[in-house]
């Protein structure tokens, strides 16, 4: 029969490679890949000399992840070229209701803007309180108003245009505050699992 010293030192010491390989993760930095540009139904939108054709109000993509979001930011590089977009902005999903995305302005036509040319806009976003998919993707949600005329039964499939020249996303390390911390483990034991 083993000691309970010797217990408790194996005990300790699988605590400590846990929280050690836990660490490491956290320190993976770097570009991550995105999912194909689609729509809420999963079709992915039409690609045209590298510009994803954006006809709806709503796109979607994944970023990958291989790591926790505890003590990460995405620094965001969007292009795009306009159209009859009034307004784009960007969310990242915080929790598991579908639409819980805090919204963060990207785009916001002022008179006499060329609408036909590439803007490009950089963001810094927290992720230490998204919700993290079972294979640790995030959602990134694309949400766009149009210039046209709205319809009130169609404001979710609102018809837009607009292109997607480039979407890139390179994740990078900040120290989490201990509310954040609070924050994430929280999600982790509170979040909802299949049956």
């Amino acid at each position: 029969m083993e000691s309970p010293h010797y217990i408790l030192r194996v005990a300790i010491g699988g605590v400590l490679v846990a929280a050690l390989l836990f660490g490491v993760s956290l320190l993976n930095e770097g570009p991550r890949d995105l999912s194909a540009i689609e729509s809420i139904y999963g079709i992915d939108y039409p690609v045209e000399d590298g510009r994803a054709q954006i006809y709806e109000s709503l796109a979607h993509t994944d970023l990958q992840l291989v790591e926790p979001v505890l003590g990460k930011t995405a620094d965001v590089t969007i292009s795009f070229i306009p159209h009859d977009v009034q307004r784009l902005s960007l969310g990242i999903r915080r929790s598991s209701f579908w639409l819980s995305y805090d919204v963060i302005p990207v785009y916001d036509r002022v008179a006499g803007d060329l609408t036909d040319t590439v803007t490009t806009r950089q963001l810094s976003i927290p992720l230490s309180d998204k919700l993290q998919d079972a294979d640790r993707s995030l959602d990134i949600m694309l949400f766009a108003s149009t210039t046209r005329p709205v319809d009130p039964a169609t404001l979710i499939d609102q018809p837009t245009f607009w292109e997607l020249t480039r979407l890139d996303i390179s994740v990078s390390n900040v120290a989490p505050n201990p509310l954040e911390t609070l924050g994430y483990l929280a999600s982790i034991v509170t979040r909802e699992r299949p049956l």
